[in-house]
This record gives C-alpha cells, sequence and structure tokens, in this order.
C-alpha cells in the first residue's frame, strides 16, 4: 500500500501544480526495496522525509477509483528497471 505525504494532502491539484516544490534525493541505484529523500513543498512546512512507502514505481496500477499526481524522480538510464536490466547470457 503507498501512501501520500501528509503535507500534499490537503492542498489542491492546481495549487501543487505550478509551485516550486522540489524533492532531494539520494543518488540512483538499483536496490529495489530502499528510498529515501526530503519534500520541499510549503515554504512555511518543514520538509518532509520520502520513504518506498511513498513513491510508485513504472506500472504502478492506482486500484480504487481517482488519479495520482507525482513528481518524477529519475528517467532513462537512472530508473531501477533499467539498472536491473542484465544482458542475457
Amino acid at each position: 500500500m503507498k501512501k501520500p505525504l501528509e503535507g500534499t494532502q490537503q492542498r489542491e491539484e492546481k495549487e501543487m501544480m505550478f509551485q516550486d516544490d522540489y524533492i532531494e534525493s539520494t543518488a540512483p541505484t538499483d536496490t529495489i526495496y530502499t528510498y529515501r529523500g526530503k519534500y520541499y513543498g510549503d515554504e512555511n512546512r518543514d520538509p518532509q522525509a520520502i520513504s518506498n512507502d511513498n513513491t510508485a514505481w513504472a506500472n504502478t496500477v492506482v486500484a480504487s477509483e481517482g488519479y495520482m499526481l507525482g513528481m518524477v524522480v529519475f528517467t532513462g538510464k537512472e530508473t531501477r528497471m533499467e539498472m536491473n536490466n542484465k544482458t542475457p547470457r
């Protein structure tokens, strides 16, 4: 079960889309079971810790009705899927 960050639950979608929010993240790694970062949203709040519970990876399915708004952290060769892609023997 994935969880949204507490500071983002009370904000409207339009309010979040054009803000200067950003994420500080650890370097890309092929370890798929851990992730650590900090979300900097509203300037009046402290940064929020991001863990694996707050992330959605490639091919994630939203099971309930609705939508999900997110930020892209890694792309291309930096994605875990690409880093775990091994050449066949």
